[in-house]
């Protein structure tokens, strides 16, 4: 019988071992992935959320986060929020997949972002502040408002004060309501911060179709008459609430809502409860740049116009990042409101007045 060379055996070993699932063979496959669509979702004055498509590969177990090419992070999930950054800075990201070994894939393509200018140290600014615990400031609230009453008890604390504000069901017929309360800037304000607490009843019902939750504009009222115009509607939808749109007018160009392709829910049917909510506008600086806005609930971004997976508004209009150009017939806001017209359906089941509550309310703009 013919005797087989011992270093037969050895290569034999070695080619399983090499094989061998834990000891990941792809490792090529592996270093020729890249990372691919990483972009910022939302920029504060200390934090730059980053998202990228995921990956489906089993040899991957997560991704690692570099900074200025400096490795700052590893995580399992397609997003990443850094944080405890400067003001108006600006920071260069890159993301690579790992494997058990710790072995890298390609980088993604570099993001450039920078997290956004303090607005408290901004010249020229106004701050506009209202607990409703004192008298109505009627340099800056305009008139009474519809349905609005001011500086009433806090039915869910009765040691506070706030501003109610009530849709009375089929009040402008058709089955539609209407509650808002106008105000007026003393500055043509390219940069504004709003928020303000509002309490949802327990007995909400989203309209059928929309209820304004704010307005900024300058010149006319309305999107095809304003010099620029940035407003949010809440649409009822069958997830049992309402989901904000970005709704933008420049120039007299009415340019519709633009949605996000999730629809995530601003209010909640029967929420019964408080929430804060923020709105952060930047209108564009020239005629070569495009402006933002930002919508959060709880200090969670909600929608905005850099929001990866929010759509146009209709196939001819700019894409959402390009939404809020430049105004040449007055690029500012000077005026607002929050809440506003909700069409409804006069012939639901549902007629109920609904009453929501407004307290601390905040208005900054530089």
């Amino acid at each position: 019988m013919k005797k087989t060379n011992p270093l037969f055996y050895l290569f034999i070993f070695i080619l399983l071992s090499c094989n061998d699932e834990n000891n990941f063979t792809n490792n090529n496959n592996l270093l020729n992935i890249q990372v691919e669509n990483l972009s910022s979702t939302n920029q504060t004055t200390s934090e730059i959320s980053l998202i990228w498509s995921p990956i489906n590969n089993s040899d991957i177990v997560g991704y690692n986060i570099y900074r200025d090419n400096i490795l700052i992070n590893q995580v399992n999930t397609n997003s990443f929020i850094d944080q405890n950054l400067i003001p108006e800075t600006s920071y260069t990201y890159e993301v690579t997949v790992y494997n058990v070994h710790i072995e890298e894939g390609l980088r993604s393509e570099k993001l450039i972002i920078s997290t956004k200018q303090d607005i408290d140290a901004s010249n020229n600014l106004f701050i506009f502040t209202d607990d409703f615990e004192g008298t109505l400031d009627n340099t800056f609230w305009l008139g009474n408002g519809v349905y609005v009453d001011y500086g009433i008890v806090d039915p869910t604390n009765t040691s506070n004060k706030v501003m109610k504000m009530s849709y009375v069901f089929n009040s402008e017929g058709n089955g539609d309501s209407w509650t808002e309360y106008d105000f007026k800037l003393p500055i043509q304000a390219t940069e504004i911060e709003m928020s303000f607490d509002m309490f949802t009843p327990a007995d909400y019902y989203h309209f059928e179709n929309n209820h304004k939750l704010f307005a900024l504009w300058s010149g006319p009222y309305g999107k095809s008459n304003a010099n620029i115009s940035i407003s949010s509607e809440m649409w009822g939808n069958s997830q049992g609430g309402a989901s904000p749109s970005i709704y933008v007018g420049v120039d007299q160009n009415n340019y519709g809502h633009a949605m996000l392709s999730n629809y995530p829910l601003i209010i909640v049917d029967n929420e019964g409860s408080w929430s804060n909510y923020k709105i952060h506008l930047k209108l564009a600086a020239s005629e070569n740049e495009y402006g933002s806005i930002e919508i959060y609930k709880n200090n969670t971004l909600i929608t905005s116009t850099n929001h990866p997976n929010i759509t146009k508004p209709y196939t001819s209009a700019p894409n959402a990042t390009e939404l809020i150009h430049y105004a040449t017939s007055g690029n500012f806001i000077d005026q607002g409101t929050i809440l506003g017209w909700a069409n409804g359906d006069e012939s639901r089941s549902y007629d109920t007045n609904i009453h929501f509550l407004i307290d601390n309310f905040v208005l900054k703009a530089n």
